[in-house]
């Protein structure tokens, strides 16, 4: 007699959770050059999610360890940073889950005044691999501020993209633990009052993947090329740097405007095994 067809109940009891597990990891690596917003695999997984409690635990791993938050997006059941405060809140557990997280917040938005339980909500991510930031900072200092520094403690954090920021504060950089890619993108920094960070455990960031990007605008293209330089000045308190290009194995560069600042990173970088450089290149030598 033919044994009837497991049910979402019995699901779990039937597989070992370790198979499960390898299912669903293979299901969520198969289109990995997909953009995760338009993954398929993700409407695959959600479904997955809802056959059983274990299945929606696995699932779960990989169905938030990415979140984009772009406050631009329209969402039919609210504001999109307001659903966010309440996903954390009825589920918690999600916040853990989370390794990427990808913040576009809008100039001028009106929702500012709102933005202090958005950040409560972010101080919840412990676990954060990389994160990327393109917003007003003069508008979000103060709610996101502390936010940052959370976020560049934890030992968990190694990629920071920094895009289209005005006025950045480069002395934050200081509380980072373990930073190892760092991407400026159209980005200026607040000019510190001197090249010495005040911050007394800061310890040296060795920079293994650096990328900077300059406006195409001429206005604008001095903005990474500035931060660039910026960044290579600032000291610790020893007077060593704060941040340390000497084991950069990466160097990407797109619409590279002042020599002066390619060749000071060529300099500093002594083990360089990958350089690009898109746009104007003709005064290399």
């Amino acid at each position: 007699m033919a044994r009837p067809l497991p049910t979402a109940e019995t699901m779990g009891s039937v597989l070992p959770v370790e198979i499960l597990g390898v299912v669903v990891d293979l299901l969520a690596s198969d289109r990995p050059d997909l953009d995760d917003r338009d993954n398929p695999n993700l409407a695959a997984l959600r479904s997955c999610s809802l056959v059983c409690r274990t299945l929606s635990t696995l699932c779960q791993r990989h169905i938030f360890s990415k979140i984009f938050i772009d406050t631009s997006i329209s969402c039919a059941g609210g504001h999109i940073t307001d659903l966010f405060v309440d996903l954390l809140s009825q589920s918690p557990e999600i916040a853990d889950l989370i390794r990427e997280l990808d913040l576009d917040l809008e100039r001028g938005t009106i929702w500012k005044d709102t933005f202090p339980a958005f950040s409560d909500a972010l101080l919840n991510i412990g676990k954060l691999r990389s994160l990327r930031l393109s917003l007003d900072w003069e508008v979000f200092n103060a709610a996101l501020r502390p936010v940052l520094i959370h976020f560049l403690r934890q030992p968990s954090l190694s990629q920071l993209t920094l895009e289209c920021i005005v006025a950045f504060p480069a002395s934050i950089l200081s509380y980072s633990r373990n930073l190892t890619y760092l991407d400026i993108q159209e980005t200026s920094l607040t000019p510190l009052r001197d090249s010495t960070v005040s911050h007394p455990q800061a310890k040296a960031i060795v920079v293994e993947d650096f990328r900077y990007i300059s406006g195409p605008i001429p206005e604008t293209e001095v903005i990474s090329n500035s931060a660039t330089i910026q960044l290579m000045e600032i000291k610790r308190l020893d007077d060593t740097e704060l941040l340390d290009f000497s084991q950069l194995r990466s160097l990407r560069v797109a619409n590279a405007g002042e020599r002066h600042t390619l060749t000071r990173v060529l300099k500093a970088a002594k083990h360089l095994q990958e350089l690009e450089v898109h746009g104007t290149c003709s005064y290399l030598d």
